[in-house]
């Protein structure tokens, strides 16, 4: 089957796979052993086999590990969970939404972003969407290797509650807890999973958030999580991620509502001075204007939704027709019974609190916010400041910016569960089972600890590395030094042959001129009658002189006239003999000292 054979039986099976649905995602894994040579087609190629081939390029064949690979990989399972790269996953109603970030000097850097919109078609049969969810999730797993994932629970599977006890300390507060959760809470406490964080303590109390869940509902997350492949290291509610989004801002100190419209549920959180002292669930959201419109008009799902989009609610009765009219009537109804449920809430907290609360800001997110006029027609009948929620400041979005503009009001509610540590006004509640807690923790700390040993390994090579550089180094200085001194001895020998020979040169001119200077001063005070045999040149500058001469007399005479010279010094007779066989020769020796 040559390439165009494969292309072509590899669309086949995915539009049989999506006929009637339109969707691209339910893409058929297939046995294609080269893959490569579909993707590298250098023709154009229509929009569709454009998807086709991004599909096929996210098979994953299986490949012959080799030694070191397993390795690598080993260490990065290790190595990663300590990293600062977190995942957030939230598998909600209609979509999959997840963002992968790393905090970088104080900054959370958003790094990638997924959406996939889950069909409506799916959305009802939980064996074909469970099927989507997975694929839609390895999909995911193409690109994120992050092993730090946050998962999102529901908040209506969540019960929170707001408790004031009277005690700042933290072992009267567990036990004071332990009584409250068998007051407060529908199920034994072995039953529930809970979680709590004390938020505030002032004049000798505590206010305490604490967060249960059914254990059955936490173990059928898990295993929905598990059967795809995802081991979560916190699960937090969104009731704490919708509060957390606003980050650390000013306007989290005063009064605040928060309304997160979902496709099936909507969250609202009360804030008194920036402190949560409120949080609902209702079971009620977008799809519920979207049935409205649908049963009104008799559209079909997908239709109502597409003009629900389009049209909103319109504030102006100049230009409407019938159908808008309808459309808008059914959006005004919906919208006022959000309405309702706030005002219900501001009544309750009136009651407990024994005060009203005077609300300085509403704010809108999720996807239901995005109907059109919203903000418009809340503010005309709350009669209060309407916003939409944004990312904090702290979160720099540096990822696919598209896709975050087109989703952003369902984005920004994830970007509470970045921050993995508690701080400033934060609240981070996880409802992970205990014991994979504990699992969690025993396996932090075993990275912790291989961690460091790798480090005190690699701290321990790298001196070695580096001692070993060093000598050798020194190694290689001596050895040049040592070369040095041999080629400056053998030309210090030279020098010193050199002095010697020049010495000796000195040293003969030297001699041969004052033979010759001593020599002119002698014939110059020599006389007639003495004849000089022996000349030597003795040590200390000393000059003795042999020869005869005709008398004593006159022996004497020259011995005085050498004292006075400019040469001699010191001149002294030695001996004078008078020779027997020539009785008028007187021989002689004289020494004197060269001046």
């Amino acid at each position: 089957m040559d390439k165009k054979d494969r292309k072509e039986e590899l669309k086949k099976i995915v539009k049989s796979r999506i006929r009637g649905l339109g969707l691209d995602a339910l893409f058929h894994q297939v046995d294609v052993s080269k893959k490569d040579e579909l993707s590298e087609k250098k023709e154009a190629v229509s929009e569709e086999d454009k998807r086709l081939l991004e599909r096929l390029k996210r098979i994953d064949f299986p490949k012959k590990k080799r030694l070191i690979s397993l390795a690598i990989q080993y260490i990065k399972e290790y190595l990663t969970p300590f990293s600062n790269s977190r995942l957030i996953i939230d598998i909600g109603e209609s979509s999959i939404k997840a963002i992968e970030a790393k905090e970088i000097k104080n900054r959370i850097i958003v790094i990638k972003i997924f959406y996939k919109s889950i069909p409506y078609l799916l959305r009802e049969n939980s064996i074909k969407k469970e099927k989507f969810i997975k694929e839609a999730i390895e999909e995911l797993s193409s690109f994120s290797s992050a092993k730090y994932i946050i998962s999102i629970i529901p908040s209506a599977k969540v019960i929170l509650k707001f408790l004031t006890l009277p005690t700042t300390k933290e072992k009267e507060i567990k036990r004071m807890l332990e009584f409250e959760m068998k007051e407060h809470l529908p199920l034994p406490p072995e039953k529930m999973e809970v979680d709590w964080q004390v938020t505030k303590q002032e004049e000798g109390k505590s206010t305490v958030i604490l967060a249960a869940i059914k254990k059955e509902e936490i173990e059928q997350h898990l295993n929905f999580l598990g059967n795809l492949k995802i081991a979560p290291s916190r699960i937090e509610t969104s009731f704490i991620v919708l509060y957390n989004s606003l980050g650390f801002s000013k306007e989290k100190r005063h009064n605040i509502v928060q309304i997160n419209i979902g496709e099936k549920n909507t969250e609202i959180n009360i804030l008194k001075e920036g402190g949560l002292i409120l949080s609902r669930c209702l079971e009620w959201g977008s799809k519920d204007l979207t049935y409205s419109i649908a049963e009104s008009l008799n559209l079909s799902f997908d239709n109502a939704e597409k003009i629900k989009k389009e049209n909103g609610i319109i504030l102006s009765k100049k230009e409407e027709n019938a159908t808008s009219k309808i459309i808008s009537d059914n959006a005004c109804k919906w919208v006022d019974y959000l309405i309702e449920e706030i005002k219900k809430s501001l009544t309750y907290l009136k009651v407990k609190e024994n005060t009203s609360l005077d609300i300085d800001k509403l704010i809108l997110s999720g996807g239901g916010a995005n109907l059109i006029n919203i903000s418009d027609y809340l503010k005309e009948k709350l009669k209060m400041k309407i916003s939409f929620l944004k990312a904090p400041q702290y979160i720099e979005i540096s990822s696919d910016h598209t896709t975050y503009n087109k989703y952003s009001l369902e984005f920004v509610t994830l970007m509470g569960a970045l921050l993995e540590e508690n701080k400033g006004h934060l609240i981070k509640i996880n409802l992970l089972p205990q014991r994979l807690k504990s699992s969690f923790k025993i396996k932090r700390a075993r990275t912790k600890l291989i961690l460091s040993i790798c480090v005190l390994l690699g701290i321990a090579v790298s001196l070695l590395i580096g001692a070993t550089i060093f000598l050798n180094k020194k190694r290689n200085e001596i050895k040049m030094q040592k070369q040095e001194i041999e080629n400056l001895s053998l030309k210090v020998a030279t020098v010193q042959h050199l002095k010697e020979k020049i010495r000796n040169i000195q040293a003969y001119i030297s001699s041969e001129k004052s033979c010759m200077e001593v020599l002119r001063e002698i014939s110059l005070t020599v006389t007639s009658d003495i004849t000089i045999n022996k000349f030597l040149f003795e040590k200390d500058r000393m000059v003795i002189l042999e020869g005869e001469a005709s008398s004593h007399s006159s022996v004497v005479n020259f011995s005085k006239n050498l004292s006075d010279s400019i040469l001699f010094e010191n001149a002294q007779i030695k001996y004078t003999k008078r020779k027997e066989r020539l009785k008028e020769t007187v021989a002689f020796e004289i020494t004197c000292i060269l001046k």
